[in-house]
């Protein structure tokens, strides 16, 4: 009788410890996601080495480098974020609803930001005030890869590039939390509730702009599709069809990659950069999915005059995010096409040539 009756207690304990675990993660005051409650990360490498990396040390590492606090975290306000912008949906009465107010920027450390950076910073919370703009660190957008894609975790870390891991974040980022990917040296021209005209706004879910687009007989030489689409800023909903597939085409290159060299990156990886995670896949991913919707050969969209759409993709002019580039008939800065200006900071080549030396 008496072990009856412990027994009945233990599960009305278990029972009550579970009703109360539910309640304080439904109010927010816990996460299911260890990543959010522990300050070390379990990071495993390729070859299975796991390797603790402590929060207050993540500063020394490779791979992290500040670590921000939980409660203050990107990944944290960017969750919530998603949670607001998923409460206003409904399936009965609204079959589109707009991008997340969104922007996110990357860059490794908070103190090594620099000065261009900041200006452009500046520039994007200005001209957005309704919006949220998230600065990940390489430790925020590590956080993000453990705790959303710990499939990933591994060639995510491994990836012999500082540079990969951002081509790679800002493909998952928007996967995961959607809004407005840009890189650190893009500056905004224009807010981004101007971006998509309002005859496209109700079937847009992603947005998108071209970088090259030459006749030159010896374009090979100089990029790696005549028509490419660049990805140093890009507008979408959280899970479109493009942004997981340029993952899956991605992660199966870089898999296809480290396979050849016989489990390590082949000498020529660094040289491969465009087509493994950068625009050239991207490229290749966005277009075929247009295709589906209308004619995306470099014919039919050589000197686009102008934003057009092909099903939920806007596909806008060089001018949008390249303008003052000076050459493919991209317009100044001044062009009403004109959304935001990459000004070219280049620290990927930089960083490739640091290591070649």
């Amino acid at each position: 009788m008496l072990q009856k009756r412990f027994r009945n207690l233990l599960l009305v304990l278990a029972a009550v410890s579970t009703l109360l675990g539910l309640a304080l993660f439904l109010s927010g005051s816990i996460s299911l996601s260890p990543l959010l409650q522990n300050p070390e990360l379990l990071v495993e490498d390729l070859d299975g080495t796991v390797t603790v990396v402590p929060a207050e040390t993540a500063s020394n590492t490779t791979t992290a480098a500040v670590a921000t606090p939980a409660a203050a975290s990107p990944l944290a306000v960017a969750r919530e974020a998603l949670e607001m912008w998923q409460s206003g949906f409904s399936a009965r009465t609204d079959w589109s609803m707009p991008l997340p107010s969104l922007i996110h920027l990357t860059w490794k450390t908070r103190d090594s930001l620099p000065s261009l950076g900041e200006e452009c910073l500046a520039k994007w919370r200005a001209l957005n005030p309704d919006h949220t703009v998230l600065l990940w660190t390489d430790y925020d957008a590590l956080s993000l890869v453990r705790g959303y894609f710990p499939h990933l975790t591994p060639l995510y870390r491994a990836l012999p590039r500082g540079v990969m891991r951002a081509d790679l974040f800002r493909y998952l980022v928007l996967a995961t939390f959607g809004g407005v990917y840009a890189d650190i040296d893009v500056c905004p021209l224009k807010p981004v509730s101007a971006w998509i005209p309002r005859e496209h706004a109700a079937e847009t879910a992603l947005v998108v702009g071209v970088e090259s687009d030459t006749d030159r007989p010896d374009w090979a030489l100089w990029y790696s599709r005549q028509l490419q689409l660049c990805q140093w800023t890009i507008a979408a909903v959280p899970g479109h069809a493009v942004l997981a597939g340029v993952v899956a085409e991605s992660t199966r290159r870089l898999r296809a990659k480290w396979d050849a060299g016989r489990h390590g990156w082949p000498a020529d990886t660094p040289d491969k950069i465009i087509e493994l995670t950068g625009p050239a896949v991207f490229t290749d991913v966005a277009l075929a999915y247009m295709a589906r919707f209308g004619d995306t050969s470099f014919a039919a969209l050589h000197n686009l005059p102008g934003p057009r759409r092909f099903g939920d993709v806007l596909l806008n002019t060089i001018t949008a995010f390249s303008p003052g580039v000076g050459h493919m008939n991209a317009g100044e800065p001044s062009d009403p096409r004109a959304l935001a200006q990459h000004m070219f900071l280049g620290s990927w080549k930089k960083e490739a040539a640091a290591a070649s030396t």
